[in-house]
């Protein structure tokens, strides 16, 4: 019965040897979490469920080390790796690695962001 209380909000649990490096929410209100060993991605509606994890060994991201996340449109989740720059689409849940973007460890940790339909990225060269 709805007696008014807030819910509880849920608890995710991720642990990895080098800490958290990003972390972002995306449309359907998941929370993506970049890790140096790898991405997670925990469903906010089975908050006791295991989370997704994506590897350069189990998926087209280019490094297991990610240093940046953003959300874009149309379901569309950046992620900037020690090797380079993905793009994540939920609707076919393949990452695709953009070799057109920047190169290996361009972008500073936490230096990526997305506005009005342009990828913005920060590192040792700028803007």
């Amino acid at each position: 019965p709805d007696d008014g209380a807030a819910a509880p909000a849920p608890r995710f649990v991720c642990r990895s040897p080098a800490g958290v490096t990003a972390l972002a929410a995306d449309d359907a209100r998941a929370l993506w979490v970049g890790t140096r060993t790898g991405l997670f991605r925990f469903n906010p509606r089975r908050p006791d469920a295991a989370p997704l994890r994506y590897t350069s060994a189990t998926s087209d991201l280019p490094s297991d080390g990610v240093r940046a996340l953003a959300v874009g449109e149309l379901g569309l989740v950046w992620v900037a790796t020690d090797a380079g720059i993905a793009r994540f689409h939920a609707g076919t849940g393949v990452f695709t690695p953009r070799a057109d973007l920047l190169g290996a460890a361009a972008v500073s940790p936490g230096a990526l962001a997305w506005r009005d339909s342009l990828l913005y990225a920060g590192g040792t060269g700028g803007l």
